[in-house]
């Protein structure tokens, strides 16, 4: 009796070990896949985004590519998981020209600071959200507005993460916003943040051409 009872409580414990086990390295598995395939994904999408906005934002033509990142952003709008995703999801509409739902992203990004908790909420409320503002802005093409948002906090887009790379979309919809301003301050404005850019990044071509650009446009 005592024999059978050790030999069921063995099988019994030894098939708990195997099950937990196995259990066990099947999640981690499923979880270190999965979240690999999500980091992948997110790291290819917001890079695509940024090297289209810089393309757009320079005079190249990208045809309709916007469309099917906007397909994939969409999905996202009512997410709010980071200022850096928010800033994409919506670059990603203003690129499409879907304006409507740029617009439909900046009322639900004012609804989550109001019921947002924590640290990610704050960023995105002190600069996500005026970023994320100034990007509808100038999709509607009220480029005095988009600078007003997007001025005083250029110096804060740090805090949103991601590269310096990536983050200097948010420098150059600055200066493209300044330059079509109807305003002339913010004309003004343009040609001193190119000076400032032109001094940290000499031989800069884009810088250049931006220069070249403005010249153009305000002779005064």
């Amino acid at each position: 009796m005592t024999y059978t009872i050790f030999c069921v409580f063995t099988i019994t414990y030894t098939i708990f070990c195997v099950f937990t086990i196995t259990m066990t390295y099947t999640i981690f598995c499923v979880f270190t896949i999965t979240m690999t395939y999500t980091i992948f994904c997110v790291f290819t999408i917001t890079m695509t985004y940024t090297i289209f906005c810089v393309f757009c934002n320079t005079d190249v033509n990208v045809g309709d590519r916007w469309n099917d990142l906007y397909e994939e952003a969409k999905l996202h709008i009512d997410e709010h998981t980071t200022a850096y995703g928010d800033m994409h999801v919506v670059m990603a509409c203003v690129g499409a020209k879907q304006r409507d739902t740029a617009k439909q992203m900046v009322q639900s990004v004012k609804e989550f600071v109001q019921n947002g908790f924590g640290h990610s909420a704050k960023v995105i409320s002190e600069v996500g959200q005026p970023m994320i503002e100034a990007f509808e802005a100038y999709g509607r093409e009220d480029y005095a507005t988009a600078v007003n948002h997007l001025y005083p906090v250029r110096y804060r887009v740090t805090s949103v993460g991601g590269s310096n790379a990536q983050r200097d979309v948010v420098n150059l919809l600055l200066i493209v916003s300044a330059m079509l301003s109807p305003l002339k301050e913010h004309n003004k404005l343009a040609r001193q943040l190119l000076l400032e850019r032109q001094a940290l990044r000499e031989n800069s071509p884009m810088t250049e051409r931006l220069m070249a650009k403005t010249l153009a446009l305000h002779t005064d």
